[in-house]
This record gives C-alpha cells, sequence and structure tokens, in this order.
C-alpha cells in the first residue's frame, strides 16, 4: 500500500491519499497530519454511499471524482468494498493519473485481495454492494409521505450545511429512522438526532436547526 501511495503522490497536484474499506475503515495514508482519521474515514463513508448508489444504473463506473473551488477528491473502486482516494489540487493532470493508476492494476489487486482475506475472518461479511440497494424507500417517503415537505426543506437546507454530499447524508439518514419510526412529525426529533450525529459540529447543527425551524416549529425537539 505504500508503495502505491507514494508512487501516486509524486504526481505534481498530488496532495496525498489513502486506502478505504467500508468493513475495516482507514487501512494506510499518507496524507498531511491535518487530515484526522476520524474525518477521512467519514469522507470513505460517503464517497462509498456515492458508488453504491451510483453503480446500480452505470454498471461499468470504477471512478468518482468531487471537484470543489481548492480541491478535488478521487476515487477508484478496487474491490467490493475497498476503494483507494485521493486528494488533489484543482490544476491536477487527470489523464496523467489515470495512466498511472492504471500502471497500477496489479498493485491494487494484491491489496484488494488482502482486504478480502481479512473481510472473511470477521463474523459478519459485507456481501455484495447490491444489498444496500435492496430497498429505496426512502425516496418514497421523501417525496410521497405525509412528511414530505418537511422531509424536503431539511434535505434542502443541509445542503447549505454540508455541500454536494448532503443528499446522500439526508437519504441515508432517512433510511436509518423508517427502519425504527414511523414516518411522522412526532418522529422527526429521532431523524434530527441521527443527522446531528452526521454533521458532528455543535454550530453548524445549531445553524441547521435554525434554518429548517420553518418546516418543524410544530414539533419539540428534546434532543
Amino acid at each position: 500500500m505504500n508503495k502505491v501511495l507514494s508512487e501516486i503522490k509524486s504526481i505534481p497536484g498530488i496532495i496525498g491519499g489513502f486506502f478505504f474499506d467500508s468493513i475495516q475503515g482507514i487501512k494506510a495514508s499518507n496524507l498531511p497530519p491535518v487530515f484526522k482519521k476520524e474525518n477521512l474515514n467519514k469522507i470513505g463513508n460517503v464517497l462509498d454511499k456515492m458508488y453504491m448508489m451510483s453503480n446500480p444504473g452505470l454498471k461499468d463506473i470504477s471512478d468518482l471524482s468531487l471537484y470543489y473551488e481548492e480541491s478535488t477528491i478521487i476515487m477508484r473502486r478496487i474491490g467490493k468494498t475497498t476503494s483507494f482516494i485521493i486528494l488533489s489540487d484543482p490544476s491536477l493532470n487527470q489523464n496523467l493519473l489515470t495512466m498511472s493508476m492504471n500502471m497500477l492494476a496489479d498493485e491494487f489487486k494484491i491489496i484488494n485481495t488482502n482486504f478480502e482475506t481479512a473481510n472473511e475472518n470477521k463474523e459478519e461479511l459485507v456481501g455484495d454492494v447490491s444489498i444496500v440497494m435492496e430497498s429505496l424507500s426512502e425516496e418514497e417517503v421523501i417525496n410521497n409521505s405525509p412528511v414530505a415537505g418537511q422531509l424536503q426543506g431539511m434535505q434542502t437546507a443541509l445542503l447549505e450545511i454540508l455541500g454536494p454530499m448532503a443528499t446522500i447524508i439526508f437519504k441515508e439518514a432517512v433510511r436509518d429512522w423508517i427502519q425504527s419510526e414511523e414516518p411522522s412529525g412526532s418522529s422527526i426529533p429521532v431523524l434530527l438526532k441521527i443527522l446531528a450525529n452526521e454533521i458532528n459540529d455543535p454550530g453548524r447543527e445549531e445553524k441547521y436547526l435554525t434554518l429548517i425551524s420553518p418546516y418543524i416549529e410544530n414539533i419539540r425537539d428534546d434532543h
């Protein structure tokens, strides 16, 4: 893994990268110390969800890229649960990076095999990524349930707090919510607790509550 990380980081514009497995989490990184392991795991989880949501409709997808004003995040899927994730400057030569990663294909296969072997020893192995897509009921809840108007407003407000990943995060939160609660106004405080864990920042959480207050003004939140 360190060999791959070193070779990729030698490309002009690359800040660093890390290997992420949806079961094991972060396994190796050469990003600067400012990038904490906890935050990298969050990035890995979000990109993993994005990949799994897009893969059923785009069978051949292997790379995902997110473009921001000051940086770019690139993910290459190397196995069922394993990804290689890179942070770079926007000026990065994408063609050079793609060529370099293609040349490391054999290394990626070895790394993925090691991850899969470790995962097989765990009691609960995450199987085919399609299990995550077995239900789209959160879409129906957001669009057609009695609280659809409130949920859509909450989702829009989350975009202002978490940026382009907010839609995916919100859908996952709704999915977790409806697994234990009936989607109704009285149970929205439970959804808010799930979202608070995703936001994970008191200041941004307070701003989010302010933004959604018109949609939940009749709901008491005891979180």
